[in-house]
């Protein structure tokens, strides 16, 4: 009897980043590409993955960036906080 195969399932996503910009200078992100593994399972529920960061040369409220999801979040799965 020979034991069974044990595997680890693996999935890959894209996610997308449209960057909105109102005014002159536009925000930039400090990396070009951020990566991070999720692990599945009950203990990455409510946890801190990953960090990304944007800075705008624009002056006031004008050089605020602010972070959304705003499509294909099903079951709100993911959630980012909207200034940090």
């Amino acid at each position: 009897m020979t034991s069974p195969v044990l595997c680890s399932p693996q999935a890959t996503a894209t996610v997308c980043v449209h960057i909105l910009d109102e005014n002159d200078n536009h925000p930039a992100f400090r990396q070009q590409q951020y990566e991070t593994t999720l692990d599945e399972g009950p203990f990455t529920l409510n946890s801190f993955n990953i960090t990304v960061s944007a800075a705008d040369q624009d002056e006031g409220p004008n050089g605020t960036v602010t972070y959304a999801i705003v499509d294909g979040n099903i079951y709100d799965t993911f959630a980012v906080h909207d200034i940090t």
